[in-house]
């Protein structure tokens, strides 16, 4: 099992979502694990909700999980695009997709309200500082699984495996090392 982080500015990109599906079919991505649970970026669609708190000092809870609710209807759009892969929305739907060898997309809210909360290790933090990159660090600390983050492009001097660094410049989230750390294994792919 892995998790696999899909970046929404990859999404976003013209083409994004055929290139991220010849991915997903290539020998590569399919050599890193039988199963693949497949986490979305919120790219554009939760940037634009990062402009409307700035612009007015939204609540800080409310602004939070309108930017998960965005994640989980990206996560079905993106199911319906990727017809191989089973959309999940409970924790427990990704164990019993492992028994089938199902490939899933995790819609994350129910495992945000209702599991992370209760499962060892740092809790993930309410507002911005935390993203779908903690996220998806988190649900792979949580199955015990390598993380692999697909993106459009790597920044300008990130060294691989310094996450707090990568957090400064942007790459990940500032919160993103915090569970890094308790991870077997963190991959990139540029797309």
């Amino acid at each position: 099992l892995v998790v696999v982080k899909v970046g929404g500015s990859l999404l976003g990109r013209a083409s994004g979502v055929d290139l991220l599906r010849k991915w997903l079919l290539s020998e590569e991505s399919q050599s890193f694990a039988k199963r693949r649970v497949l986490l979305s970026g919120g790219g554009a669609v939760v940037d634009g909700l990062r402009l409307i708190d700035e612009a007015n000092q939204l609540d800080q809870q409310s602004t939070h999980w309108a930017a998960i609710e965005m994640l989980e209807i990206l996560a079905a759009l993106l199911a319906d695009e990727l017809k191989q892969f089973q959309l999940v929305d409970a924790f427990e739907e990704i164990l019993q997709a492992e028994e089938v060898h199902t490939d899933c997309i995790f819609a994350p809210g129910r495992f945000l309200r209702e599991v992370e909360p209760n499962k060892p290790g740092a809790r993930l933090e309410i507002g911005w500082q935390t993203t779908s990159d903690s996220i998806a660090a988190r649900l792979a600390e949580c199955l015990q699984a390598p993380l692999i983050l697909v993106k459009s492009a790597l920044p300008y001097g990130f060294k691989a495996g310094d996450w707090r660094r990568a957090g400064e410049l942007g790459y990940v989230d500032p919160q993103f090392h915090k569970h890094a750390v308790k991870l077997p294994e963190i991959a990139i792919r540029v797309l």
